[in-house]
């Protein structure tokens, strides 16, 4: 290779070199002036703004009875389908999705094409079968957790999503927090549960 010829080489890499590094520097530059992502919203059903609307067709409210409806509204919020609790009841009472008035049908949320009902499963006797739900999380699905609300008696019901290692949307609330607010472990806390699995596509 003549000196020539190796200076042509050297200088089309080097410029090469710098169309990349202004690429990169625009991105940068780009990634700075965007606006900031607004985080997903943690839906609580006591929140004020929708508290005290009927749940379905019952005379009971989202506040006081609406933790499951408002697990499945915050599912839809993640994947992309934003629906808040009022919105969402909205919905399921003008497509069959409550029965006995305020009675939540699991399947109805298949409708929207983001999930898929599986199962639902109970294990108030035996310990929650925890490699079968943290493999449904893994794999993209959803699980709708039933907890003891006030452990030690008689179960009363509550609803959470389970998001795998120890922790728990908590709608009662409107946060995130160690599932063992509900028992000394998951495997002992879950007492039933919900599986949707994600639809690929």
């Amino acid at each position: 290779m003549t000196d020539k010829a190796l200076l042509d080489d050297l200088y089309t890499w080097a410029n090469a070199i710098k169309a990349d590094a202004q690429t990169i520097i625009a991105k940068i530059d780009a990634a700075r002036t965007a606006p900031p992502i607004a985080p997903l919203p943690v839906y609580g059903q006591r929140d004020p703004r929708w508290a005290n609307v009927k749940l379905g067709r019952s005379q009971t409210t989202i506040g006081q009875e609406g933790c499951l409806m408002t697990c499945a509204a915050q599912m839809l919020t993640e994947l992309g389908n934003h629906l808040t609790p009022p919105e969402l009841n909205a919905w399921l009472i003008e497509n069959n999705g409550f029965i006995g008035g305020n009675r939540f049908v699991f399947g109805a949320l298949d409708k929207f094409g983001l999930l898929k009902f599986r199962m639902v499963g109970n294990c108030v006797s035996t310990p929650a079968p925890m490699l079968v739900l943290d493999a449904v999380l893994n794999s993209g699905g959803f699980v709708i957790a039933q907890v003891d609300f006030a452990p030690g008696g008689s179960v009363q019901q509550h609803w959470v999503l389970y998001r795998g290692q120890g922790q728990i949307t908590d709608p009662l609330h409107g946060d995130t927090a160690p599932i063992t607010r509900y028992g000394k472990d998951a495997a002992t806390a879950i007492v039933g549960y919900a599986i949707y699995d994600a639809v690929k596509g």
